[in-house]
């Protein structure tokens, strides 16, 4: 003989009981992104030297976790009058350089690499007004084991800034959720970061910003959604920042809080990943 519910229970309490089993079955646990690490550009303020089309960053404090969503952007701040239009990321690889090394980049001919990353459609992470430059590209899963990161760019110019953000997610079924750029048209001390309409319910977001001047000094206002803020790397007139297991798409504020020349015009990037 088989015990039921219904025997124990009045029919009302009974089908409550059934609802509440039932929606507790098709509740699923909520999933958590974990920010692993960021990874900067190299020799400080000077960044990727002048002219530069490819900028090694490493070692890394940590190898990259396999699995890991890995976030890059860069911005170059050319100088006044030598604009070179659209500058975008042609190329970029994770590897693990051996010591002695073989290569001191991140090269498919030499057999090194462990990430290939992938740029938003039209690069649409990707903008620039002729003076400021921003780009980004990205890595769903990684393979892990990576300490080291390759950036190869269209052309050179001024000093470029690469950043890399590491986050973790435990679903480990994340994906590319959205991309988008934006131009401040007029000098500004405040410049609004990129506004999703997003489609996951629990994202990683990261956004980028090249604005103001060598002078400048870049920093992002918390964003006010559901207490969530941007965190990152900051220098002066590049930064990057990352938030992690939101649903929002406001855009941070980022403000330029000290320049000889400020306010500036800017420009935004960013690329969201949901689970």
């Amino acid at each position: 003989m088989f015990l039921t519910t219904s025997m124990f229970l009045s029919p009302r309490r009974s089908l409550f009981a059934l609802v509440a089993l039932a929606f507790l079955a098709g509740t699923p646990a909520l999933a958590t992104w974990t920010h692993l690490q960021d990874v900067s550009w190299p020799n400080g303020e000077e960044g990727c030297a002048i002219g530069t089309t490819q900028c090694t960053l490493g070692p890394f404090s940590n190898p990259t976790t396999a699995g890991s969503t890995l976030a890059l952007g860069f911005g170059l701040h050319q100088i006044a009058g030598q604009g070179q239009g659209q500058i975008q990321i042609v190329s970029a690889y994770t590897c693990n350089i051996p010591s002695p090394p073989t290569s001191t980049t991140c090269d498919p001919a030499n057999g090194n690499v462990i990430d290939t990353f992938t740029f938003p459609e039209n690069h649409e992470c990707g903008d620039s007004d002729g003076v400021h430059f921003v780009d980004c590209a990205y890595v769903v899963a990684g393979a892990g084991g990576a300490t080291f990161l390759t950036i190869n760019i269209t052309s050179g110019g001024n000093h470029w800034f690469p950043s890399m953000t590491e986050a973790l997610s435990d679903t480990g079924t994340q994906t590319f959720d959205a991309a988008g750029a934006a131009k401040s048209s007029e000098d500004s001390l405040t410049h609004p970061g990129v506004t999703f309409n997003l489609i996951g319910t629990n994202d990683f977001i990261f956004q980028i910003i090249d604005a103001g001047s060598d002078e400048s000094e870049i920093t992002p206002f918390p964003t006010i959604c559901s207490g969530q803020t941007y965190v990152g790397l900051f220098d002066d007139h590049y930064a990057s920042a990352y938030a992690l297991n939101t649903s929002c798409g406001m855009a941070p504020i980022w403000t330029c809080t000290y320049s000889n020349d400020c306010p500036d015009t800017g420009v935004v990037g960013a690329v969201a990943f949901k689970e």
